[in-house]
């Protein structure tokens, strides 16, 4: 997936913040979708269509046909600067609204600039059942399905419950982190382990305005169950999964011989 921008994760976390007033569940990008809503604004920027949702009806039956969904919509804006401008924008208008606040759960967002240095977003909205795909079956760019990453999440707020400690909330921002960092390992970039935290730390911990920060890895392990099972039967990771936070990322990758690697960091804001 091409790297995601700051822009574009601070639409997703308001977008979701919005939708947490709501009681409903929070969106997360996936790679096909992403890579669809990119496409779509840089046509618009290349003018190849007008501004607008052309070709729509396409995009949609292809992702859920691909994505084994059941809906699917599409927000546009032109010109906005910020985040807060064009979630505000699609707020304020009842049909952009009633798609953030639709019964999705996957989406890609993706602003490009064209020649008058003005933003194009597209976001793409797509409802999937969470087994359209077994959580380690790896999307057409190679990453695994995003399904895992939430397996996981469920299972440790189920065990955070038992505790009485309140549910970790996935983070954008967190989120691409923690996935470049277990996609580093995989790689082997860098060594399996916590190279580089202090770096990751201190850079989460000014974007989130956060009070502190700890991380979890493992390789290995195939299901969100063998994974969630190991770090709590280490003390240290245990710890780290019953401690005093509220924001989580959570990264999946695998690497060439198709071992898996994760990578878990968890903020107090």
């Amino acid at each position: 997936m091409a790297k995601i921008s700051n822009l574009e994760l601070e639409i997703l976390e308001l977008i979701n913040q919005h939708r947490a007033t709501l009681s409903l569940a929070a969106l997360t990008f996936h790679p096909t979708i992403q890579e669809s809503s990119f496409q779509h604004s840089t046509n618009i920027v290349k003018k190849i269509i007008p501004f607008g949702h052309e070709g729509f009806s396409d995009r949609a039956n292809t992702l859920v046909q691909d994505l084994k969904g059941s809906a699917a919509s599409e927000n546009v804006a032109m010109g906005q600067r910020t985040a807060e401008e064009v979630v505000q924008a699609w707020l304020n208008s009842s049909g952009h609204r009633n798609n953030i606040e639709g019964d999705f759960n996957l989406t890609g967002i993706s602003v490009v600039k064209n020649q008058q240095d003005e933003n194009i977003f597209t976001q793409i909205f797509i409802k999937a059942p969470s087994s359209s795909a077994h959580p380690n079956t790896p999307t057409k760019d190679g990453t695994p399905e995003v399904n895992l990453n939430y397996a996981i999440l469920k299972l440790i707020n189920r065990h955070r419950a038992g505790q009485y400690l309140s549910p970790l909330q996935m983070n954008p921002h967190i989120q691409v982190i923690a996935t470049e960092h277990a996609q580093n390992m995989a790689d082997g970039t860098i060594p399996f382990g916590h190279q580089d935290f202090e770096a990751r730390a201190k850079m989460l911990l000014s974007k989130l305005h956060g009070l502190s920060v700890v991380e979890n890895v493992a390789s290995g392990q195939e299901n969100a169950p063998s994974i969630v099972n190991s770090w709590l039967d280490s003390d240290r990771h245990r710890t780290n999964i019953e401690g005093d936070f509220n924001l989580t990322g959570i990264g999946v990758a695998k690497s060439e011989n198709q071992k898996m690697f994760y990578c878990q960091i968890l903020i107090k804001k």
